[in-house]
């Protein structure tokens, strides 16, 4: 179905091809008056047809492939801009959310003091966890998304370069 889409003038000018050197080839009616010497071994009225049948496919090509290249450039400016305000997001919401865990840290600073100790340690390790993943998704290089629980989210482990340093360390530590 793509290659309909890509190649729709060329499949046009190719039909339109067809439909000339078919009606030339079965019936007395010439489309086309071109009167070229270079193919006098073919009856006179005929090649001008056919020439005019790849002319249209050589068109139509041209057009497809300008049409193709101003599709993709547009495509990527669209991608590079979703991406942009993508990254502006998320560098608002690692703000919000480093403010919070900052506060967190402060309040286990004083939970510590009434606490056992090390029943504060899965707390740290969440707040760095939290953290590592708000930087990786701020860190986004492209885009990929992934089916989640709630819907589509943003696989940020594997094109965030951030994301991937953070999972070679945690592989170095287990």
């Amino acid at each position: 179905m793509s290659i309909l889409k890509e190649m729709r003038v060329t499949i046009i000018g190719a039909l339109l091809a067809v439909a000339i050197v078919l009606m030339a080839s079965l019936t007395d009616i010439d489309i086309v008056k071109l009167n070229l010497r270079l193919l006098d071994g073919i009856e006179k009225y005929e090649v001008d047809d056919v020439v005019s049948g790849f002319m249209l496919i050589l068109v139509g090509l041209i057009v497809d492939r300008f049409l193709s290249a101003r599709r993709k450039r547009h495509q990527a400016e669209v991608e590079a801009q979703k991406l942009k305000t993508l990254k502006a997001t998320m560098r608002t919401v690692q703000d919000i959310v480093n403010n919070f865990l900052n506060n967190l840290m402060l309040f286990e600073i004083e939970a510590a003091a009434v606490m056992p100790d090390g029943s504060l340690e899965p707390l740290q390790e969440l707040i760095q966890q939290t953290s590592q993943k708000l930087t990786a998704l701020g860190d986004l290089e492209s885009v990929r998304e992934i089916p989640l629980a709630v819907g589509v989210g943003i696989d940020y482990a594997a094109t965030s370069p951030s994301a991937q340093t953070a999972n070679q360390g945690q592989t170095k530590r287990a």
